[in-house]
């Protein structure tokens, strides 16, 4: 197996120049098999550099370290002078691959074509069951809450006691479960999304799919962003307005983001051919300008109410 990066193909002494790849004491293993076990080597401009070894010596391994479709347990790679694991996108389009079996890639796609699969499989699996969820919520406030006239509920005590026609006794444990349930839920996903969100504007590197001694500030993230949301238990913070509020802030922002996403999808110079296609854009352009009628009207009634 062989990687050929972009470089000069131009004898120059090995010392001359930094490598352009370099992998110092990379560690990785599957289970409890190790496929890296203090893997080192450089390569260097006008360098044809070979893995030997037989199966399960670790040379795929290595080459997917190499382009940043694997995150080593430990260890430091370098590419180009970047990252793989920060900068995959920048690194593989660099880098031309010929795999064990007969393919040969000029040139490594930013995003391989596998990670669009997976996640179109996972938005459309994901908002199915968002939207199946929010329809029996809106469907049970309305048939338990509306019906009896609760319409300002504003603690957690009184939706509680709304569910009394429908369960009795068993009320507050029922509350109980689905709000356990609701919150074990959401702590990965919002402090993982907050984690993200500040990893990509600081750009620093880290995954969840990291090891926490090899990306320790990444974790730190993640766990500030925890320890923040179980704080905002003791502050005496009513739940129930902070989740209006909040509900507020991602309607009147959505706007402007939908309709980013909508340009960039239309933009063949950014996306090649990848782009939106006609479906695809009436449905996005449907939903960006319905949302900002929503927080246009939002506003103007709040303004003609004072």
């Amino acid at each position: 197996m062989t990687i050929v990066c972009d470089a000069p193909i131009t004898p120059v002494p090995s010392a001359a120049v930094e490598p352009t790849v370099a992998l110092t004491d990379v560690r990785h293993t599957f289970g409890t098999k190790p496929a890296l076990s203090g893997c080192s080597f450089s390569a260097r401009a006008g360098q044809i550099t070979v893995l030997l070894g037989p199966n399960g010596a670790g040379k795929t391994t290595a080459l997917r370290v190499v382009t940043g479709a694997l995150t080593p347990e430990y260890g430091m790679v370098r590419v180009f002078g970047l990252d793989p694991t920060t900068d995959g996108e920048a690194v593989r389009l660099r880098c031309g691959v010929v795999s064990a079996k007969p393919a040969l890639y000029d040139r490594l796609s930013g995003l391989r074509r596998a990670e669009l699969r997976a996640a179109r499989t996972d938005v459309v699996i994901g908002m199915a069951f968002s939207n199946l969820v929010m329809y029996f919520i809106i469907l049970t406030s309305a048939a338990v809450l509306h019906a009896h006239g609760k319409t300002e509920v504003q603690t957690a005590d009184q939706a509680a006691a709304a569910l009394v026609p429908l369960a009795g006794p068993l009320a507050f444990i029922v509350f109980s479960v689905g709000l356990i349930g609701a919150g074990l839920l959401a702590i990965p996903i919002l402090t993982g999304s907050a984690t993200y969100a500040v990893k990509e504007f600081f750009g620093f590197g880290g995954s969840l799919a990291s090891k926490p001694q090899n990306r320790p500030t990444f974790y730190l993230v993640l766990t500030l962003a925890t320890v923040a949301g179980v704080v905002m238990n003791f502050v005496h913070l009513d739940p129930i307005r902070a989740l209006f509020i909040a509900a507020v802030i991602n309607g009147v922002v959505a706007p402007p983001l939908l309709l980013l996403i909508v340009v960039l999808g239309a933009d063949r110079k950014v996306m090649k051919r990848y782009v939106s296609g006609k479906v695809s854009l009436a449905l996005t352009g449907i939903a960006t300008v319905s949302m900002a009628v929503a927080a246009i009207t939002l506003f103007v009634t709040l303004f003609a109410g004072h």
